[in-house]
């Protein structure tokens, strides 16, 4: 067995002008001189002994006919200054992107959900990082997960946020990958309303029922995702277009109430129904809710749910069992019409949770 010799791998890289540099001086010569032997401007030959310009196979040649080395030395020098410049570039670069990944994305979730490989060096998990993603370096991450989130929720560039971008990211990533698995009809805007209004009834159904529902509305062109929330993310619903024909609405369980879940649900059906495609709209800690986008997706939603002609009667309910009688004339879940009062400041927290009206969702185990 043969055990190959392990490469010499300087940590500086020298350019061959400094060889030039000390073989005028040993010789006695300058570099006008140097210039004016080899017809060549003084400039050039500046230019390369500072490092600025490489040595061409031309330049090789002139050097070999003047200096007492061969035009293959000068060659080789260049090269290997080359190649540990690059190197040393290189692995600067994946020492700050390797910092960027520790500060930016939510490494331990990642490798819970066994979507980065334990036991492996860092540039490895940065590796399958950037594969889970799906982009090929971290400036391409930053200029498509970072710029678009960024966007939606207006975002000051700090250490802080990059953190919640990152957790951010990696949720909607989620969400991207199963909606790209589901094969999805155009989107028809007449069917989607349609749909909806029949979904109303569906806020009574357990999730055994409803969850069926919510992924037949591929029949329409949305994409409904139910994905477990990244710890820290802080989003509860985020809206996006996945091409021209294919919405796609996708929820967490951030508040895991009856109520919350299906106002989310019906806030980011206002944003298909709504607005255009090519925003994406996040809703969570950090969501501008005085955009005029976002009150219209929650008008939408809230007179979905209780039509305004039923809304106005809302301030003369305050029991438990007029809550029970307008969700049931309404066909709504009556966790909704409580959340709706609790909501508009009508009934406090306190007095809400002890009639024990809205449920609670849980991600089965």
């Amino acid at each position: 067995m043969t055990i190959a010799p392990t490469e010499y791998r300087p940590d500086i890289a020298i350019p061959p002008g400094e060889t030039i540099r000390e073989t005028l001086e040993a010789m006695g010569m300058t570099q006008a001189e140097l210039a004016e032997r080899m017809g060549r401007p003084a400039t050039k030959v500046n230019e390369i002994i500072q490092g600025r310009k490489a040595i061409t196979a031309e330049t090789a040649i002139g050097l070999e006919r003047v200096l007492p080395y061969s035009a293959g030395f000068w060659l080789r020098l260049e090269r290997n200054y080359q190649l540990t410049r690059a190197r040393l570039e290189e692995a600067a670069v994946l020492e700050r992107d390797i910092q960027w990944m520790r500060e930016t994305l939510p490494m331990t979730e990642l490798r819970k959900r066994g979507l980065v490989r334990t036991g492996v060096d860092a540039k490895s998990q940065l590796e399958d990082a950037l594969r889970f993603f799906g982009v090929g370096s971290v400036r391409a991450w930053k200029d498509y997960w970072g710029r678009q989130i960024e966007h939606a929720y207006a975002f000051r560039r700090s250490a802080k946020q990059a953190c919640h971008v990152g957790r951010i990211a990696a949720w909607l990533r989620l969400g991207e990958i199963e909606a790209q698995g589901k094969q999805c009809a155009p989107f028809n805007q007449r069917a989607f309303q349609a749909r909806l209004r029949h979904m109303r009834a569906l806020t009574n159904q357990p999730p055994e029922v409803f969850e069926p529902a919510l992924d037949a509305l591929v029949e329409c062109g949305v994409v409904v995702s139910l994905v477990k929330e990244i710890p820290g993310a802080g989003v509860s619903g985020a809206t996006r277009w996945l091409g021209k024909n294919k919405a796609h609405i996708q929820l967490s369980l951030r508040y895991r109430t009856d109520d919350q879940f299906w106002f989310t649900f019906f806030h980011e059906a206002g944003h298909v129904s709504l607005h255009g495609k090519d925003a994406m709209f996040l809703e969570g800690a950090f969501s501008p809710e005085c955009s005029e986008e976002e009150q219209e997706a929650s008008r939408f939603a809230a007179d979905l749910l209780i039509p305004p002609a039923h809304a106005r009667l809302l301030p003369g309910i305050r029991t438990r069992e007029q809550i029970l009688t307008f969700a049931q004339r309404l066909g709504i879940a009556p966790g909704i019409v409580a959340g709706r009062l609790q909501h508009d400041g009508r009934l406090t927290p306190a007095v809400v949770n002890s009639m024990k009206l809205k449920r609670n969702y849980r991600w089965a185990e």
